[in-house]
């Protein structure tokens, strides 16, 4: 369920400015139609899986505020979780559908990750427990790797598939742990059940990441268990077999440039057909 307040910013091209201990946060009010259609088609089937318990009492989640033109110290976003005030932006803007499903969760867990750990959540020396390597992450961080291929997400259909480091589910989750992190939980949660076993059975390192988040998360809010993932996986294999045949690749794609996918019904366009 979506327990939190979802809102739009003021009104449409209006401009807003905050600030938090990070950095400057600035956006534009989107229209009304664009926040309505997010709604139906993001927001409810996405943030809807959690578990009440875990967005109210362990994240203390305030809001949720749709916007448009969001940006974090002038750098664009689709999404923005502010810790300080217990608000999650989104952005509404046109975007790859996968994309869009999987920064939800993304930024989503960052919000439950520094709920349980605090300014911890960036060292975890459990985590690290977790690695190849004690200095496997990029010293740019997160800000220093976003843009281009680096978050796609890298199956068989991933039109990059070189991208994607072993022990890691994108080229993305490499830059820091608390993106690692937040790159597993959206697999997790939006990976089909195949894709995601042939994906944790072929990675050891990313096998055990995903085992101590699915602890966590447990730990947290005891609904989200063996039978909370089973519920999710069936959800998604329904809605991939009921979605996936209007998916279509687009022809005549130029040489060496990733397929490309158009929905037949929705006209939606997308690099990753759902997974």
């Amino acid at each position: 369920m979506i327990g939190p307040r979802v809102a739009g910013l003021g009104d449409e091209d209006e401009a807003f400015e905050d600030t938090n201990p990070g950095g400057n946060i600035t956006a534009i009010g989107a229209s009304a139609a664009a926040c309505e259609a997010f709604i139906a088609t993001y927001l409810v089937p996405e943030f809807g899986i959690y578990p009440d318990q875990l967005v109210r009492d362990v994240v203390a989640l305030f809001r949720i505020v749709l916007v448009d033109k969001l940006a974090y110290n002038g750098q664009w976003r689709s999404a923005l979780p502010d810790y300080l005030h217990f608000t999650l932006y989104l952005s509404v803007a046109p975007h790859d559908a996968a994309y869009v499903r999987k920064v939800i969760h993304h930024e989503w867990f960052h919000m439950v990750d520094f709920a349980e750990f605090g300014n911890d959540h960036i060292v975890d020396p459990e985590w690290h427990a977790c690695l190849l390597a004690p200095d496997v992450y990029s010293p740019h961080g997160g800000e220093g790797m976003r843009g281009g291929t680096a978050g796609i997400w890298d199956l068989d259909i991933d039109p990059v598939p070189s991208t994607r480091n072993p022990g890691f589910v994108t080229a993305y989750a490499s830059s820091a742990a608390i993106e690692d992190k937040a790159e597993v939980w959206a697999a997790l949660v939006c990976f089909r059940p195949a894709s995601l076993d042939a994906l944790l059975g072929s990675d050891p390192v990313l096998a055990s990441k995903a085992a101590l988040l699915r602890a966590r998360v447990a730990g947290l809010t005891p609904t989200m268990g063996p039978a909370w993932f089973a519920a999710l996986g069936a959800l998604r294999e329904r809605a991939f077999d009921e979605d996936g045949r209007h998916w279509q690749p687009v022809p005549n794609r130029p040489p060496n440039t990733p397929p490309y996918f158009v929905h037949a019904l929705t006209r939606a366009k997308t690099y990753n057909p759902p997974l």
